[in-house]
């Protein structure tokens, strides 16, 4: 953004900000909303509203402003939020006590793998990309870079969709009385 839309630091942040609060703001109403009817819809609505953003990303130009990102920028974070919390805790709800801390780190650290791999992704077909314009990378060609890099995003968060409707909702009696027990204990 700072480099290719010329935005300072400061209004770089500003146009995160909103997406940062939303954030903040839905993961304990989406905890609510995951309690009463579990994982399988949050995450279908929240990677729908991944992908959508995602292919809204796909026609940047010098011209897109500032309140196109950050509305933009604020639905994929909310998004998120209904996707990141709600398939932990899913997952890890299938573990028996004892195994929850191993599931906890293993979740932990393919997230850290995952997000380094898919940044490496990214931004290799961002680079690659803006380096076939020409010789000289010009703010165009990053911009095309960029829009390529999220054409890919967008065809890997529709994958997540697809095999999110595979996600089956086990808040059965099983798992409510090991909420129940564990909270008499």
């Amino acid at each position: 953004m700072q480099n290719m839309a010329g935005f300072t630091p400061f209004e770089s942040g500003l146009m995160i900000l909103p997406g940062a609060l939303l954030m903040g703001i839905m993961s304990p109403i989406n905890g609510r909303i995951f309690d009463r009817f579990g994982a399988r819809y949050l995450v279908i609505i929240g990677l729908f509203l991944l992908t959508i953003t995602s292919l809204l990303y796909t026609n940047l130009s010098v011209d897109t402003s500032f309140t196109y990102l950050t509305i933009v920028f604020a639905v994929r974070m909310f998004g998120i939020s209904m996707i990141m919390m709600p398939s932990t805790t899913a997952g890890l709800n299938q573990l028996s006590y004892r195994l929850i801390p191993h599931g906890s780190a293993m979740t932990n650290t393919m997230r850290q793998v995952a997000a380094s791999i898919g940044t490496a992704l990214l931004i290799t077909i961002m680079t690659v990309t803006a380096l076939s314009t020409g010789k000289v990378v010009t703010v165009t060609g990053q911009i095309h870079g960029v829009n390529m890099a999220f054409y890919v995003a967008t065809a890997i968060s529709f994958l997540g969709l697809i095999l999110a409707f595979f996600v089956k909702d086990k808040t059965s009696k099983k798992i409510k009385e090991k909420v129940l027990e564990q909270q008499e204990a």
